[in-house]
């Protein structure tokens, strides 16, 4: 017998509710793409023009209790 768990991850698409993270003064993003100093300028090129295009889209992954807790506070309930 097997035992299947059933997965508590959310995934949510950038431009999704939910996606953003607001502190009240600010909104972050949940997920993004940080360049390190050494990466060559034709490689940020190359994903910044993706990510244009919509090759290349992000995600960000959070519990399902996470999300819930803020799709309430968001409504204000």
């Amino acid at each position: 017998m097997y035992t299947i768990n059933k997965s508590t991850v959310v995934k949510i698409h950038e431009g999704a509710p939910g996606f953003a993270i607001i502190d009240g003064i600010v909104t972050y993003p949940r997920a993004g793409v940080e360049f390190s100093t050494d990466c060559p300028d034709e490689y940020i090129q190359m994903i910044q023009r993706a990510r244009m295009k919509g090759w290349l889209k992000s995600v960000a992954y959070i519990t399902e209790e996470e999300y819930t807790w803020n799709q309430l506070k968001t409504q204000n309930i």
